[in-house]
């Protein structure tokens, strides 16, 4: 089954993923072609699930690129007709960050949900 990857955009206009991937591509390339390499094959559901994602429960996943020691996060879910909304990101550092983020995420996905996108 093919998926359409969409990057989430805030109310603001800011692109979370995108902006990361944009900065991630000039510190760290190697980790960044990782991340872009998961991110499409996201297109396909098989990559949907362990060890690409995890399901962290309510319709929230998480992509779990990394190169080395260096690893990221990207916070995605599913919406309706076939697609991926990559919705944050953040360099894995500790449980309490990872935490937030997700948090950050579940918001960010009742936020689709108002403007009923998923």
């Amino acid at each position: 089954m093919h998926f359409e990857i969409l990057y989430y955009e805030a109310f603001n206009g800011k692109q979370y993923v995108r902006e990361f991937l944009n900065e991630l591509e000039k510190i760290n390339y190697n980790l960044y072609k990782v991340t872009i390499g998961l991110i499409d094959n996201l297109e396909n559901s098989e990559y949907h699930c362990f060890p690409t994602s995890k399901p962290l429960g309510s319709g929230l996943f998480e992509l779990k690129p990394s190169f080395g020691t260096n690893t990221c996060r990207i916070n995605w879910c599913k919406g309706g007709k076939q697609k991926v909304y990559l919705l944050n990101e953040f360099i894995k550092k500790n449980k309490k960050r990872q935490q937030k983020e997700i948090e950050k995420a579940r918001k960010l996905m009742k936020e689709l949900k108002t403007k009923e996108l998923i």
